[in-house]
């Protein structure tokens, strides 16, 4: 049973529209066609409304039809295409962010790799590399310098912190 109070008395805020608010959320759950809905007045003054009348209370049957018209279908339409809309905005924003903070992880992954390199190469007492034939190879100082330099850019252009 779906009973509804409201305060008729009320002078401001959503107590002056409580009345029309509570039916109309009766109602809504009541579904298509005709409903039956009661109202009655208790004894503190509070108008009640529900879809099934309560044993010993006098309750007047209000006569409502929920059959929609063509504004109605209409207005229902366009907020349905404004609600599918906003879905829409709202995936697109969550893969945004999802894009957003792969990139953060590959700029991060990136920036441990560069960091790496760079302790790596100013801690080789003889740096040294594998050269495209599989080859061990060994820096000299200028070519370290060089690498050194390179990695400190990569450090300075990609790490935030």
């Amino acid at each position: 049973m779906h009973s509804l109070r409201s305060n008729e008395g009320v002078s401001s805020g959503i107590g002056l529209y409580a009345p029309a608010l509570c039916l109309g959320l009766l109602l809504a759950s009541t579904g298509a066609g005709g409903a039956n809905v009661y109202k009655w007045t208790d004894g503190d003054g509070t108008v009640n409304f529900s879809d099934k009348q309560a044993p010993d209370i006098k309750a007047e049957k209000l006569q409502i039809d929920t059959h929609t018209d063509d504004a109605t279908a209409e207005r229902l339409q366009q907020l349905e295409a404004a609600a599918e809309a906003n879905r829409r905005e709202r995936e697109q924003a969550a893969a945004e962010a999802a894009e957003a903070a792969r990139e953060k992880e590959r700029i991060e992954a990136h920036c441990h790799e560069a960091r790496a390199k760079y302790e790596q190469l100013k801690n080789a007492r003889r740096p040294q590399y594998i050269n495209e034939q599989g080859e061990r190879e060994f820096i000299d100082e200028a070519q370290r310098e060089k690498w050194l330099n390179a990695a400190q850019t990569e450090i300075d252009e990609h790490c935030k912190d």
